[in-house]
């Protein structure tokens, strides 16, 4: 499971944080996580997404990348 934590003001301000250069940092590191696993490109994997707000609330969002 690779999971990317963005933090703002409120959890929908942090859903927005994803950007382009974190989804390509996540896509990187399961690219390098894969290449040393046994079943290669076929390992079962998630991309999950934690949100959290100046209150201190937590969100995950479970796969929330889908490639």
């Amino acid at each position: 499971m690779f999971v990317e934590v963005k933090f703002s003001e409120t959890l929908s301000r942090a859903a927005q944080m994803l950007g382009p250069r974190q989804i390509a940092r996540l896509q990187a590191s399961a690219q390098d996580f894969v290449a040393g696993e046994p079943s290669g490109q076929d390992t079962e994997m998630r991309f999950d997404l934690a949100l959290v707000d100046a209150a201190g609330r937590v969100e995950i969002v479970e796969n929330a990348l889908c490639f």
